[in-house]
């Protein structure tokens, strides 16, 4: 029983939250704000530094309601995707890095977590995944690539996929607005100079044309996300963290009764902007498409 937990736990470290498969298609295009969204009134700090969505004449949480925007402008980039889950017992990391398009979401990483190497591509919503070839037991003879359809899996929360799709972490800047906007200060990323952020972005903002996608959304995270990002000097996102507690019991095991909580902290990285990124699906005749299965682990019956 200690192995399946540790495969539960790392299974959510690799899926950074599953549940947010759909982000890249929901939110608002471009980063554009909601539409309800106005600037909030402007606060001061201690040390001077404005609080809230106007931040007086509105130019800096304007800067910070464009971040997805400017950042996408900038096509490609190189990525790394950092996950890590903490419980009372057992803690796991999931780190991966390769290039990502902006625009279209297509990216190639290689993911590593406890006891494995995975390659991984998405295309056009599709998540390829090649795991060593040690843990292909799952796969039919003669398949060395296994997908995942994030479009079917998106409202799946809690599968047993170890999925980490990155454009699905940075979609969570679509919903920033100028609204509850914090400004913590300068530091200095690498060799990037940046400004520090902290926003709450209205998950309502980002899966406003999907129901169903909303209501479980709100049930793991709230009605809003926390989040700490990090501009450079032209708008663009260097760095996004976010912190959630997730339950991560498995089916069956009494998840509304007595829920095991545990903190999934994610921290996405962007640089080397306009990098080359030339991504192709492998071979049909080399892929098994998981999805159904993946589906159905993250039902309540298998």
């Amino acid at each position: 029983m200690r192995t399946d937990k540790r495969v539960r736990i790392t299974a959510v470290a690799a899926g950074g939250l599953l549940v947010t498969g759909l982000l890249a298609g929901c939110g608002p295009e471009d980063g554009a704000a909601s539409p309800d969204a106005s600037p909030g009134p402007a606060r001061t700090d201690e040390d001077g530094d404005r609080k809230g969505g106007g931040d007086g004449d509105g130019a800096e949480g304007g800067t910070v309601a464009a971040a997805y925007q400017r950042t996408a402008e900038a096509r490609t980039a190189e990525i790394t995707l950092v996950t890590e889950v903490e419980t009372g017992e057992e803690d796991a990391v999931m780190r991966g890095s390769g290039v990502i398009d902006l625009k279209s979401g297509t990216s190639e990483m290689v993911l590593k977590a406890p006891g494995a190497r995975i390659e991984q591509r998405t295309v056009d919503g599709v998540v390829y995944q090649k795991p060593p070839a040690g843990q292909r037991q799952q796969l039919p003879d003669g398949k060395t690539w296994m997908s995942y359809d994030l479009r079917k899996l998106g409202a799946q929360a809690g599968t047993g996929a170890q999925i980490a799709d990155p454009a699905a972490a940075l979609a969570y800047a679509k919903g920033i607005t100028e609204k509850d906007v914090e400004r913590i200060g300068e530091e200095t990323l690498g060799s990037t100079a940046t400004t520090h952020y902290e926003v709450d972005v209205d998950v309502r903002s980002l899966v406003r044309n999907n129901e169903l996608m909303g209501e479980a959304l709100r049930d793991t995270v709230g009605d809003t996300l926390p989040l700490h990002i990090w501009l450079d000097d032209e708008g663009r996102l260097r760095q996004q963290k976010m912190e959630l507690d997730v339950d991560a019991s498995a089916p069956g095991e009494g998840r509304s009764a007595s829920p095991e909580r545990v903190t999934v902290a994610t921290t996405l990285k962007l640089g080397g902007f306009g990098t080359e990124v030339d991504v192709e699906p492998p071979p049909a005749a080399d892929t098994a498409d998981m999805t159904d299965k993946a589906a159905r682990k993250g039902g309540k019956a298998e």
